[in-house]
């Protein structure tokens, strides 16, 4: 058996299509696989992977160490180039890691890659989501993350693809000597599929105020997101719902955009929106130019009204 890609989906639908159509078309296959979920391994056969490989764990650090383990030992049986990863915790996460343990390179945050002469040169995001450089890997594996919108996906269907059997490629108990402090349930909701979604920004001046935004979200069915400063400076909201370049690109029907100001690396993570809505105050604001409608106002004063507006229409 040869392998020349590895793929972790990490139940990333869109991931899996983009990476699958870029190591087709690149031919850096036979590829590999290592998938959690049924509708992983059915986009598999559909975008054409050539082996799958099922993991099951009990918890998030088990899942690390046992991933993270077992590529190792699949590494030293068939030495593939490249692992593709997705630009979430988990990738970031395991992504230095394997460098670390295979000696490869490390690109987190690629957008995009050239060709040239027969060699892949990948685009990665720098400056806060503000610029690009090209870099050439040195080192192989090569272990990137990938934002959506990388690859355009296309399907190239493998109805039989291999599966391979995890005992083969594991050793022991990879996260023995970890002990589990705590463990909670937690519901991710992932905002690429929100229909409606309202940002907040810094302009909420405390974590509190929050659950004013929440009840106009609610009212308008919508979800909730953040920016940059909101998710990762104050930590008021979860990371997966963070809406940027160095966090998550949307593209809902609605965005409404309270008391964000509109910087680059915002922008491009969410410019792609049916119809944009901003609420702020400043009239200068970077995002007014991005906007379809844009309400000069103070968050504080046009919330309340346009919530008790939208519950007297709704009575009716």
């Amino acid at each position: 058996m040869n392998i020349k890609s590895l793929i972790i989906s990490d139940n990333q639908i869109n991931f899996l299509k983009e990476s699958l159509t870029f190591v087709n078309k690149n031919k850096i296959n036979p590829s590999l696989l290592i998938y959690s979920h049924e509708k992983e391994f059915e986009i598999a056969k559909e975008y054409g992977a050539n082996y799958a490989l099922k993991i099951e764990y009990n918890n998030y650090i088990d899942k690390l160490c046992l991933t993270s383990g077992i590529i190792n030992v699949i590494y030293k049986k068939y030495n593939f180039n490249i692992i593709i990863l997705p630009n979430t915790v988990f990738g970031y996460e395991i992504g230095p890691r394997l460098a670390m343990k295979l000696s490869g390179s490390y690109i987190s945050n690629v957008i995009g890659y050239e060709v040239r002469d027969d060699l892949i040169i990948f685009k990665k995001l720098v400056y806060s989501g503000i610029g690009a450089e090209l870099i050439k890997p040195k080192k192989i594996p090569i272990i990137i993350t990938i934002k959506e919108g990388f690859e355009e996906p296309f399907p190239s269907p493998n109805p039989l693809i291999e599966t391979l059997n995890i005992e083969k490629y594991y050793e022991n108990k990879y996260s023995e000597g970890i002990k589990l402090v705590k463990q909670e349930e937690i519901k991710i909701v992932d905002i690429r599929n929100a229909e409606k979604l309202v940002v907040i920004g810094r302009g909420i001046k405390n974590k509190e105020d929050i659950k004013l935004i929440k009840e106009l979200a609610s009212l308008i069915g919508a979800e909730i997101g953040g920016s940059r400063p909101i998710v990762t400076d104050y930590k008021w909201l979860e990371d997966y719902r963070q809406v940027g370049l160095s966090g998550i690109t949307v593209k809902p029907k609605l965005y409404i955009g309270i008391g964000v100001s509109g910087q680059i690396h915002h922008i491009m993570g969410m410019k792609d929106s049916k119809i944009i809505v901003a609420i702020n105050k400043d009239p200068n604001a970077p995002i007014k130019e991005h906007s379809d409608y844009f309400v000069k106002a103070d968050l504080y004063t046009f919330v309340p009204k346009l919530i008790k507006e939208l519950n007297a229409l709704y009575k009716k």
